[in-house]
């Protein structure tokens, strides 16, 4: 099964290494900033200077790029998530949000889900997005899609974050609120459906594999943008999510992290249950 390919396999890359780190086998994201942070009509020294920033979250606070380490963040205190959340709403730029995004995603509220919510489907309404990649093959927009996983963090722990990630599984939830364009046209709403779908599996929850079984058996191309043989399907993105599900139960059994790298997904597809679920893409990839 080659479910991860091209800028998936990028986007599946971020995802690891700030969901799952420091076990990903990448130092740190300063590839995701090679350019100067876009803050908001502040700069660094003001901006610490105002909202009193802890040294601690200094690193975090100044490059978009730098993971916040396990250790650190069991040890933030809802001050700090005051603080983030205060900086996170002051950025405009997806790329400057996305380290923020992960880490309130572990530490916020249901306050932190309506936040995340406006960006989804506010603070983006009318923007055009261009090619203006950070790194190859990755935009803004991708980073922005993102934020369905700092809600996947959220969902652990509140039932209101879990039930808008089932509704945002049906691409006709995102057909009605995705409110910027792109030059990827209707293929954005397949793309942040699918990521909705592996975000789930990225909850951990009980829930997660009776609900994979359920849209095994719906509609798994993105009919959005009429009827296009060509259009994105959701197989892979089903796969992935049970994959991620079975790292979140092993990860919270062993107490450790169970991901690595990319081979490790190669491994899994050669378990029983990775066998299974190759099996199925294998077979719904032909009927399609």
């Amino acid at each position: 099964m080659n479910a991860f390919t091209g800028k998936t396999k990028l986007l599946l890359l971020c995802l690891l290494a700030l969901w799952f780190a420091p076990a990903v086998n990448v130092s740190a994201l300063s590839f995701l900033a090679p350019r100067p942070l876009q803050q908001t009509n502040t700069n660094a020294k003001a901006l610490a200077e105002r909202l009193a920033i802890p040294s601690y979250l200094q690193e975090l606070v100044d490059n978009p790029g730098v993971q916040a380490k396990p250790e650190l963040i069991k040890q933030l205190t809802v001050a700090d998530k005051e603080v983030l959340t205060k900086i996170y709403q002051m950025r405009t730029n997806a790329f400057d949000r996305i380290n923020l995004v992960f880490v309130l995603g572990q530490i916020g509220d249901e306050q932190t889900l309506e936040l995340f919510k406006k960006t989804l489907f506010e603070d983006y309404a009318g923007r055009t997005f261009f090619d203006d990649y950070r790194i190859v093959g990755i935009g803004e927009e991708d980073m922005l899609i993102l934020t369905v996983n700092g809600i996947a963090g959220l969902a652990e722990r509140f039932d209101s974050a879990f039930e808008l990630l089932k509704q945002a599984t049906d691409q006709w939830f995102w057909k009605e609120k995705v409110k910027w364009t792109s030059d990827k046209g209707a293929d954005t709403v397949g793309i942040i459906t699918g990521s909705s779908i592996q975000a789930l599996g990225l909850t951990g929850r009980k829930e997660v594999p009776e609900i994979l079984e359920r849209l095994k058996k719906g509609e798994l191309r993105n009919r959005t943008g009429g009827d296009d043989p060509h259009a994105r399907t959701f197989y892979g993105d089903i796969v992935s999510a049970a994959y991620y599900y079975e790292c979140r139960y092993k990860l919270r059994k062993s107490g450790g992290s169970t991901v690595r790298s990319f081979d490790d997904f190669d491994t899994w597809c050669k378990s029983d249950s990775g066998k299974k679920w190759d099996a199925w893409y294998n077979s719904a990839r032909k009927r399609q």
